[in-house]
């Protein structure tokens, strides 16, 4: 709160001490995170750090940049790759966990593939290609980068078995909120690609939208449900919620297709997900709100 209340009075602080006040959050999250790890001993987890890292680097660049050339293009292709690695690192774990925790119990079979040398090399060619793209947006290379990146989550996604969670939405929608990454990765590598054609915004929105909006309500059902000893089902409710969003991210994509029609397609799109929120925060704040009590 105190970052966006700087950010909006910059103007009278001064930039610098609005860069400072915006970024103590992600810095003090950082040292926490890195004081459990070091306590826990739990070493693996370091690498969610570096993300981390390069998001403050991120916030902290966006102050520079808008400040020196009023734009501040690098800083958020840098935030968002930072985000979509923290989805790919963490989101890599815990998808086939859960979707292998469900089938054993409750449908027996083919279950998802180990992280392994596959994903492992998959999570390099996107890292790699990602910060082509933060320095090198119009780069062809970079282009071609993108397209390998989602064809090989494409089918690391068939690797984790999602099609066989359709008994249970709650863990098919982690799989659908990963599938915006590669879909986001081909739309803009064909963007670079035939810059004519498609603008690299629609592969932007797939991604913001998609990935990061559909996997951050996902993962927040999952988790207030295990907090609070609900049952890890999807109820109507949530349903309605998941739903709202991906009307927001299906209008929100088609707004870069009809320039014309954007203004009330964004618009459209921004009220599905603001519902989607304020319905989570409608069906599981009171209950979040006794538990902690």
């Amino acid at each position: 709160m105190v970052g966006r209340l700087a950010v909006t009075y910059s103007a009278h602080i001064g930039w610098i001490a609005a860069a400072v006040l915006d970024s103590l959050f992600l810095l003090v999250l950082s040292l926490v995170i890195a004081r459990e790890i070091v306590r826990g001993k739990n070493w693996r987890n370091l690498k969610v750090l570096i993300p981390l890292g390069v998001l403050l680097g991120a916030n902290l660049l966006f102050h520079l940049e808008a400040n020196i050339s009023g734009m501040a293009d690098y800083s958020k292709r840098m935030a968002l790759a930072a985000i979509i690695a923290f989805i790919l690192i963490i989101g890599g774990r815990i998808i086939p966990s859960f979707t292998r925790n469900w089938l054993v119990k409750f449908n027996p079979g083919r279950l998802p593939a180990a992280f392994g040398s596959f994903e492992k090399i998959n999570l390099l060619v996107s890292m790699v290609t990602m910060v082509g793209w933060i320095a090198l947006p119009e780069q062809m290379l970079v282009g071609f980068g993108f397209l390998i990146a989602s064809v090989l989550l494409f089918v690391q996604l068939g690797r984790w078995a999602g099609t066989r969670t359709l008994g249970e939405p709650l863990v098919l929608i982690l799989h659908v909120s990963y599938l915006f990454i590669p879909i986001g990765f081909l739309l803009i590598g064909l963007s670079i690609l035939f810059p004519d054609t498609l603008l690299p915004v629609v592969g932007i929105h797939a991604l913001g939208t998609g990935a990061i909006g559909g996997m951050i309500l996902a993962v927040m059902m999952r988790a207030s449900k295990g907090h609070t000893g609900k049952p890890l089902i999807m109820r109507k409710s949530d349903s309605l919620i998941y739903t709202a969003l991906l009307l927001s991210v299906v209008l929100r994509v088609l707004s870069a297709f009809y320039p014309d029609s954007v203004s009330w397609l964004i618009t459209l799109s921004g009220a599905f997900w603001i519902t989607a929120f304020l319905g989570f925060s409608a069906a599981y704040g009171r209950s979040l709100l006794k538990s902690a009590a």
